[in-house]
């Protein structure tokens, strides 16, 4: 057996620490990317249209509470929260009950449960582009 120079040993070290490194980096990450459907607990179509009070703490990026007309869920970007959270898109209300615009929240589905109806506020659609005249 022929001795190798310390410098070799070193670096065939690094390269193996390394890629172990590298494995195991992708591993914690698969741990993080769980993919899920949110579970909600009424379904999502009995969610728009409707009041939804989410109280503090129960929707990320905000430190109050939200009083939401729920205009669409979005399930699609939904999935990358473990099943545990899901974006609502919809009119703000505000304790006068007048809108205060369209927003969107990252929201615990333990608080997607509507409140009522809201009667007056129908459900809108996007607008469709207009045709082309040209």
């Amino acid at each position: 057996m022929t001795p190798r120079p310390i410098a070799a040993c070193t670096a065939a070290t690094r390269a193996t620490d390394g890629d172990q490194h590298v494995r195991a980096v992708a591993d914690v990450m698969n741990l993080f990317a769980v993919v899920a459907a949110p579970r909600l607990p009424v379904p999502a179509e009995h969610l728009v249209g409707r009041l939804v009070r989410i109280p503090a703490g129960r929707c990320r990026y905000r430190d109050s509470g939200l009083e939401l007309v729920v205009r669409r869920v979005r399930l699609d970007i939904s999935q990358w929260y473990g099943g545990a959270w899901v974006w609502l898109e919809g009119d703000e209300i505000a304790d006068t009950g007048h809108s205060l615009g369209w927003t969107q929240a990252l929201v615990h589905v333990s608080a997607c449960v509507p409140a009522a109806p809201i009667v007056g506020h129908p459900v809108q659609l996007r607008p469709t582009a207009p045709q082309n005249r040209g």
